[in-house]
């Protein structure tokens, strides 16, 4: 019962039969993997997939179409994700029959901003109705086409003392995360973040969102470890 907005860009909302509200969605995956032997005892391991995805035409609701849905399709921003997906690096090196080394690092690339369906303007006013809770016209007040992403790091050493009846191990673990939003505003020119609530078609009210720029850092979430092991008959030691 959704479709496109034969007069986009008014303050009406004129159901085009001939286009139903619809929802493209795209993703690959680009996944390699090398194992690089450096030197008898030193190995690396690089690990990368990724993925180049979008919610490319996006009517209904963030969850999709169907039951419960309640934007028109100009009322639904689209997502572009990139760069997205996982970067791994992995070091092992046996320095003695005994003794051996460790290392780590991670990164986990999350972006993925809001773009305003085709024909849809950023001058273009979003309304509500709200005797039925619909929104045509345009995304809410706020969007975000730039700048919308959520990164992880995380870095990891560890070195292990093994003989006959004795084992130790150490090790660090280090996680960092970085989340940055530009939030920009749809609206009238010179009036961006501006919305607009009728109600059976009356204007009822205004509702003004703030433009904003939020980023949060998680800084440094650091685990440290020592594990030490020790054989003695039948009898084991942790």
């Amino acid at each position: 019962g959704l479709y496109w907005n034969k007069t986009q860009g008014t303050p009406f909302y004129t159901p085009d039969l001939s286009r139903p509200a619809n929802r493209d969605e795209k993703y690959s995956s680009h996944a390699a993997r090398i194992t690089w032997q450096v030197s008898d005892r030193n190995k690396l391991n690089i690990f990368t997939d990724l993925k180049h995805d979008c919610i490319c035409e996006s009517g209904g609701a963030g969850s999709a179409l169907g039951s419960g849905a309640t934007n028109a399709q100009e009322g639904e921003a689209w997502w572009r994700l990139w760069p997205n997906g996982v970067v791994q690096a992995t070091w092992t090196s046996p320095r003695t029959n005994k003794l051996l080394l460790e290392a780590g690092a991670s990164m986990v690339m999350f972006h993925w901003p809001g773009l305003l369906n085709p024909g849809t303007s950023e001058d273009d006013v979003t309304i509500v109705e709200q005797s039925t809770n619909f929104r045509y016209n345009n995304v809410g007040g706020l969007y975000h086409p730039n700048r919308r992403m959520g990164d992880r790091y995380t870095q990891r050493f560890a070195a292990s003392y093994v003989t006959g009846s004795h084992a130790f191990k150490t090790g660090i673990q280090i996680d960092e995360g970085y989340s940055d939003t530009i939030k920009e505003g749809t609206g009238l020119p010179g009036a961006k973040g501006v919305s607009y609530v009728f109600n059976r078609g009356v204007p009822v009210s205004v509702r003004y969102d703030a433009i904003y720029h939020e980023t949060y850092y998680q800084k440094a979430e650091m685990g440290i470890y020592a594990q030490d092991q020790w054989t003695k008959g039948r009898a084991t030691f942790n």
